[in-house]
């Protein structure tokens, strides 16, 4: 419900670590790149190529740290229920136009 915004999150042991990014600017005026880096000692992700937030801790016994198994990407776009109005915003069914998204590229490069 905030296009100044974005969020990020990573999952470890069924725990939930997500984080909201203050972008200074309104991310749906224009296209923009995100992108990850996603490493045995941190994570990082960038907009537009600058370093938006650093995950590193790692202690392999704690439900806080990194996660260690393959994960996947996904890419959707989707309107939550009613109980996610505050995180969303609220999604008429009925609205015109209805939501749309667009991707002008995805890629994927593996750790090396």
């Amino acid at each position: 419900n905030d296009t100044t915004k974005m969020q990020v999150n990573y999952w470890r042991k069924g725990n939930e670590h997500p984080t909201m990014i203050n972008l200074g600017f309104d991310a749906s005026a224009s296209m923009h790149e995100y992108a990850f880096v996603w490493h045995q000692d941190y994570i990082k992700w960038y907009v537009d190529g600058n370093l938006v937030h650093t995950v590193t801790e790692n202690n392999q016994d704690n439900n806080d740290s990194l996660p260690v198994n393959a994960g996947k990407i996904i890419v959707n776009l989707w309107a939550g229920v009613s109980s996610l109005d505050n995180w969303s915003g609220h999604y008429d069914t009925n609205s015109k136009p209805t939501a749309s998204i667009k991707y002008d590229y995805i890629k994927f490069e593996k750790f090396k």
